[in-house]
């Protein structure tokens, strides 16, 4: 199969299983598959960081051309990404990320103003409802009938 490959490439090409799979996974990384996915496509781990890492490393997007072009595999397509990785626990993260999906990192400025809006919000309506005599009498209502189950 290799051999039908490089004949449609250039004679002085060499195609092997690890260009191909590194390009496929280059592919799904482009493509925006999200890292389970790729793990589960790729036969690694679920929890494999290290072999993402290793494949989904686009810091010099000049040095990924140039081997793609050394083994014919370079493409019109122009599509480009550059991940980056969390501060705090090296998750490899999306372009679009504003939190981490492993430890829930705020990423952004924004993305921190707006918890804290929520935040502010959330606990402006608690007080509300703690000032309401009626969400008084069913929060009592509700704990008593708790302590019931609790005792039987």
């Amino acid at each position: 199969m290799f051999k039908q490959v490089e004949k449609k490439l250039d004679k002085s090409k060499h195609v092997h299983p690890h260009t191909l799979r590194h390009y496929a996974v280059t592919c799904w990384i482009l493509d925006g598959l999200r890292e389970q996915d790729i793990n589960y496509r790729a036969g690694w781990t679920k929890d494999s960081k290290q072999m993402f890492s290793t494949y989904g490393n686009f810091a010099d997007d000049d040095m990924n051309m140039r081997i793609f072009e050394h083994y014919g595999l370079k493409t019109d397509d122009r599509r480009q990404i550059v991940l980056k990785k969390c501060p705090r626990c090296n998750n490899v993260l999306k372009p679009e990320d504003r939190f981490c999906s492993q430890c829930s990192l705020v990423l952004s400025n924004d993305a921190f103003q707006e918890v804290q809006e929520q935040k502010n919000d959330l606990i402006q309506t608690l007080r509300y409802a703690m000032e309401d005599p009626e969400f008084q009498m069913k929060l009592i209502a509700i704990s008593e009938e708790k302590k019931k189950e609790l005792r039987l």
